[in-house]
């Protein structure tokens, strides 16, 4: 059976690759900003930076976890050193 294309074609996301890359760009800037902010909380409040670390790692894990795996995850273990240094 032949089917006939949607008559509403604003129905279709027409996304160029320059807003796709954009948009890439400012999501992994805002899960860097999350877990700094994490991390500096957990410090204060007299985590370890290991235990930090796990705790950051798992909530990314539970955030995403019917999509693929935040590209943050990769540079955790950055991101909670540099805010542990500060101390």
């Amino acid at each position: 059976m032949y089917t006939l294309p949607m008559p509403f074609d604003w129905l279709e996301p027409r996304v160029g690759q320059v807003v796709r890359r954009r948009e890439a760009a400012r999501t992994l800037e805002a899960h860097r900003r999350d877990v700094r902010d994490r991390a500096a909380i957990l410090m204060r409040l007299g985590w370890s930076a290991a235990d930090a670390r796990e705790r950051c790692r798992r909530a990314l894990e539970w955030e995403h976890d019917l999509a693929p795996a935040p590209a943050v995850l990769s540079e955790l273990d950055t991101l909670i050193a540099g805010v542990y240094e500060r101390r």
